[in-house]
């Protein structure tokens, strides 16, 4: 079940960065500068599954009792990560405007630079999900691809029906339970 948390939250995160970026293209008129965002969204999911398959290589070649100390290293950093990132997103009142003002900086030097905002945030979501569903995967032993595939649709789903304006959901309170789910499975990865 938190490898659905995970890749919910995770995905749900890179859905409403790429949404907040298509919105503020359709509010300004820059329509031109979408395939720069499609390019930066295929970039970032090629080498989030790219840094995926080479950390999985790198888990790959301990033994004994190097593996179990990785594993342990992996875990709680896994739970530290969750906690900070948890407090610094508390932070957090008005993403929606930071973001924008990012696309309009990146936007003054060039497309290059938007597909690298874009990059970037789909490559952080991607390095986080690696991170967490590895630490998952340590305490857990086996890991759900169903669930983890759920978790992906149903946060991009939230994210597009965010950005389309059919779901009037309170993202804060889904940020909210979504949260305490995370810090209950920081402290058992701790």
């Amino acid at each position: 079940m938190q490898e659905l948390v995970i890749t919910f939250r995770e995905s749900l995160e890179a859905a409403l960065i790429v949404g907040i970026i298509f919105s503020y293209l359709k509010r300004t008129g820059q329509n031109g500068f979408m395939r720069y965002v499609y390019a930066g969204i295929f970039l970032g999911v090629l080498g989030s599954v790219l840094g995926a398959l080479a950390f999985q290589e790198l888990i790959g070649s301990f033994s004994g009792k190097s593996e179990m100390i990785f594993e342990g290293v992996t875990m709680v950093a896994g739970a530290a990560l969750i906690l900070y990132l948890i407090v610094w997103m508390s932070g957090k009142k008005d993403s929606k405007n930071e973001i924008d003002q990012q696309v309009d900086r990146a936007l003054r030097s060039s497309g290059l630079g938007l597909m690298m905002l874009v990059f970037i945030s789909i490559l952080r979501e991607g390095v986080e999900t690696t991170l967490f569903l590895s630490a998952t995967l340590s305490n857990q032993g086996s890991l759900s691809l169903l669930l983890s595939v759920i978790g992906i649709f149903g946060g991009l789903a939230v994210g597009y029906g965010a950005y389309i304006g059919l779901k009037k959901m309170n993202m804060r309170y889904l940020f909210g339970i979504s949260s305490i789910l995370l810090i209950v499975f920081a402290a058992g990865l701790f």
